[in-house]
C-alpha cells in the first residue's frame, strides 16, 4: 500500500512538472536597450590572467575572472571599515574594459553609505592603476569576431562589528 501512495505522488509530481510553463524571452534585444538595459551579448568574454585555461567554459570563466578582479580590487578596500558609520561595507563599481584591454573610469559607484563614496572612488583609482599597468586583461571581449568594449562591475562586501560604546 505505501509503495502504491509513493507511486501515485510520484506520477502527479511528474505530470505536474510537466504542465509547467517554460521561460519565454518575448523582447528582442533591441526593445530591451530601448527600454534603457545596457545590454550587449558577448561572444567572448574579456580574458584574466589566470584564466586562459577556461577559454572554452564561460561559466567558469565569469567565476575566474569575477574571483581574480574581487582578489586584485579587495586590498584597496582595506580601511574601509575605519570610515565607515554601520556594520559593513558594501560597494558595487561599474567600469568598461576597452578594446586594448585597459579600463577606464568608473561610470558608476554604488555604496552603502555616503561617507564610504570618496574612498571608494580612491581605492577604484588604485586598482584601475594596477589593471592597466600590469595588463591584467590578456583580451577584451568579442562580438562578431571583433574586440568591443565591455561594461563590467565589481563588488565589494565585508560585514563586521562594532565594539559597544559604554
Amino acid at each position: 500500500m505505501r509503495n502504491l501512495i509513493l507511486i501515485i505522488l510520484f506520477s502527479l509530481g511528474i505530470s505536474s512538472f510537466a504542465q509547467e510553463k517554460k521561460f519565454e524571452v518575448t523582447e528582442t534585444v533591441k526593445e530591451l536597450r530601448a527600454k534603457g538595459y545596457p545590454l550587449n551579448v558577448l561572444e567572448e568574454l574579456p580574458m584574466v590572467k589566470g584564466c586562459e585555461s577556461l577559454a572554452g567554459h564561460k561559466g567558469y570563466l565569469a567565476k575566474c575572472m569575477k574571483d581574480q578582479i574581487n582578489f586584485i580590487f579587495a586590498p584597496f578596500m582595506e580601511g574601509a571599515e575605519k570610515v565607515s558609520k554601520g556594520n559593513g561595507v558594501r560597494v558595487y563599481i561599474e567600469f568598461v574594459i576597452n578594446q586594448d584591454g585597459s579600463i577606464s573610469a568608473a561610470e558608476r559607484v554604488k555604496v552603502s553609505e555616503q561617507d564610504l563614496d570618496e574612498f571608494t572612488r580612491d581605492a577604484f583609482e588604485k586598482f584601475r592603476k594596477k589593471i592597466n599597468d600590469e595588463k591584467i586583461f590578456v583580451s577584451p571581449g568579442r562580438v562578431h569576431d571583433r574586440d568591443v568594449n565591455t561594461l563590467y562591475g565589481v563588488r565589494y562586501l565585508k560585514a563586521f562589528k562594532r565594539a559597544q560604546k559604554q
